[in-house]
């Protein structure tokens, strides 16, 4: 994969830093750039509801596209890459299910839980934070 800098940032700091000559900041000066963005990284909240939305920007697809909206890569609004989880440093299920992020709940005893849509695995735990770790731990060790 490519990585990209900011040219006139590169370009400031071999000036300020004496390192370079006049020739070599002209090669800079005029090397091609790519017109690159930066990516945003976000989720699909409350996915396994009917009315799923972007983390980033809160678009909602209409209802009827709920479905549809829980197997887009992208959000149809601001273009952010749903490649995260609700909740930070959750990992994916040992099932190998990359599409969807664990479901994160609370039942009506508040236990937390989290559940794979594929597999349906089921993990629990007291607090939230003992629900990942448990979780994690099971994503570790490829445990089903």
């Amino acid at each position: 994969m490519s990585e990209y800098i900011d040219k006139s940032a590169l370009t400031n700091k071999l000036k300020s830093s004496g390192a370079i000559g006049d020739f070599a900041l002209y090669i800079l000066g005029n090397f091609p750039t790519a017109d690159v963005a930066p990516v945003v990284h976000a989720y699909w909240k409350g996915y396994h509801t009917q009315d799923p939305c972007c983390s980033n920007c809160g678009f909602s697809y209409d209802r009827e596209e709920g479905e549809y909206a829980q197997t887009t890569d992208y959000c149809g609004n601001c273009g952010a890459k749903m490649d995260e989880n609700e909740v930070e440093n959750l990992k994916h299920c040992s099932c190998g299910d990359r599409h969807y992020c664990p479901e994160v709940e609370k039942d009506e005893n508040g236990k937390w839980f989290i559940r794979c849509h594929m597999c349906h695995k089921i993990v629990r735990g007291n607090t939230i934070e003992e629900a990942v770790n448990a979780w994690n731990r099971r994503a570790d060790t490829n445990d089903p």
